[in-house]
């Protein structure tokens, strides 16, 4: 009623920043992006209301959404100010596949499931390649159980090369290194037997 009252001409401007600035925004914000980036998983590493805390002050800060999927993106959890946000790989388990396809499509837009086993039948351009593509750039990580500080995070080896194969063309194996949809190959550098590591991290980090 007060807004079919208000005769300000620029009410619906008005009304929209009210409910912007207003603390039921990000509350609500939060909710929905909990539930499209974690899928209701259990909380397992990383407590429900340390990751909805995290999406509720990025909303309220009105933080760009691509420094938040950098944010979520790059966390290993190894630091508390932003365990939070590793919610996304170390509730997943540092799962590879189940990775890949979260990723593709949450933050690429393609739903590239399918094209882990072959090229996608109903959509030309979504390639088998492309699946691999960013599967390499996970495929080393997992969730590593750090003993000195009791808590798990999510941790990258130096070894471990993609090859794959179509289930329609068996005999031919084919491998790449990381890469992005439509992009070229990562330039990976090579580091000698016994030198790839400054301990415990990796010198050339796919994630």
């Amino acid at each position: 009623r007060a807004f079919l009252n208000d005769k300000a001409t620029d009410k619906r401007a008005q009304l929209i920043d009210k409910l912007l600035a207003a603390d039921g925004y990000a509350r609500q914000m939060q909710n929905v992006f909990d539930v499209l980036f974690l899928d209701r998983r259990p909380d397992k590493y990383v407590k429900r209301p340390e990751w909805q805390a995290f999406l509720r002050d990025s909303f309220a800060a009105n933080k760009p959404y691509d420094q938040l999927v950098r944010e979520i993106l790059s966390a290993d959890g190894a630091d508390p100010k932003t365990r939070a946000a590793a919610a996304f790989y170390l509730n997943r388990d540092g799962e590879p596949h189940v990775l890949t396809k979260d990723i593709s499509r949450l933050f690429l837009g393609m739903n590239l499931q399918c094209a882990q086993c072959h090229d996608h039948p109903l959509v030309d351009t979504y390639k088998q390649d492309f699946y691999y593509g960013v599967y390499a750039f996970l495929n080393r990580s997992y969730v590593f159980a750090d003993k000195a500080t009791k808590m798990s995070v999510y941790a990258e080896k130096a070894e471990g090369d993609v090859t794959f194969q179509s289930v329609f063309v068996p005999k031919v194996t084919k491998n790449t290194l990381p890469r992005v949809p439509f992009g070229k190959e990562m330039v990976e550098p090579k580091f000698a037997k016994g030198e790839e590591y400054v301990k415990p991290v990796p010198k050339g980090e796919r994630g």
